[in-house]
């Protein structure tokens, strides 16, 4: 065998036991069909990007009158202080997946730099609380 051939097989081997050793996890993110009109929910440096008092509602109610059907509700708060360089964004979020209930409270601050008459860098900074429930009581076991 060659050293590239080995090489190879080292890699191969060395994936499959890294693979086969972990634990695998997967996540259902908050869906929204419309993020144009939620903004502070992916980018913390948008809190107080629109120079006033911003509140947002929206409600996501997905494959309605399925059991388990994903249901988002968010509310979002921002507004700029100290002269629109600083901004400050409230996020509360309630997201049901099938058993799975995620509540939260996202907390969001942003700065900004000017860097000519009509440019603007923004950098953000995010952090809360989030509570995870599973309601296992309503599994359906199928056993009657």
């Amino acid at each position: 065998m060659t050293n590239r051939i080995k090489q190879q097989w080292t890699i191969v081997l060395l994936l499959i036991v890294l693979m086969g050793s972990s634990k695998l996890q997967a996540q259902q993110d908050k869906m929204f069909s419309q993020y144009m009109f939620n903004m502070l929910a992916l980018n913390p440096a948008y809190a107080g990007s629109r120079d006033v008092l911003s509140a947002t509602a929206i409600y996501r109610n997905q494959w309605g009158g399925m059991a388990g059907a994903p249901q988002t509700a968010t509310f979002t708060l921002d507004m700029p202080v100290n002269r629109e360089r600083v901004g400050l964004g409230l996020q509360l979020f309630n997201d049901q997946v099938g058993l799975e209930n995620w509540t939260g409270a996202m907390l969001s601050y942003a700065f900004r730099i000017k860097m000519g008459e009509r440019t603007t860098l923004a950098l953000g900074l995010q952090g809360g609380l989030v509570n995870f429930r599973w309601n296992l009581t309503e599994a359906n076991l199928g056993n009657g």
